[in-house]
C-alpha cells in the first residue's frame, strides 16, 4: 500500500481514534486476502460515505479491516476504506482484498 491520507486523517471505532496514516503503515507487511462484503458492509448503515469519494475510491488498494465485539458478536470493522468498501458494494462485488490488523497491534498506535 502505497497511498497516504495526512496527518487530518483520522478513523474512529468502538470509541478509540487511530491516524489513517498509521493504520496504513502498520498494515503494509500484512497479508492481504479477500473478504466477503456480506462480512463488512454493515458499517456502511452507521456512516454516510461522500459521493465524490465513493467514485473516486481506489479498488486495487485493500481496506484495513480488524474485528471487534459489536452487538454482543465478533465483527470485522472497516477501520480504513469506507469509500473502497461502498464503491465495491454499488458494483456488486462480491468481496473486498483487506489487510487485518489485530487489536494489540491497533494498540501501538490508538490515539
Amino acid at each position: 500500500m502505497s497511498y497516504k491520507e495526512g496527518s487530518e486523517s483520522y478513523a474512529e471505532s468502538m470509541g478509540k481514534k487511530y491516524l489513517v496514516d498509521d493504520l496504513i503503515s502498520l498494515a503494509e507487511n500484512s497479508p492481504t486476502y479477500d473478504v466477503s462484503i456480506d462480512e463488512v458492509d454493515w458499517v456502511l448503515e452507521y456512516a454516510k460515505p461522500d459521493e465524490v469519494r465513493i467514485l473516486k475510491a481506489d479498488l486495487t488498494v485493500p481496506v484495513i479491516v480488524t474485528e471487534e465485539r459489536v452487538s454482543g458478536k465478533n465483527r470485522l470493522v472497516v477501520l480504513d476504506g469506507l469509500h473502497r468498501l461502498a464503491k465495491a458494494k454499488r458494483l456488486g462485488k462480491k468481496t473486498i482484498r483487506a489487510k487485518f490488523l489485530t487489536q494489540k497491534e491497533l494498540r501501538k498506535i490508538q490515539k
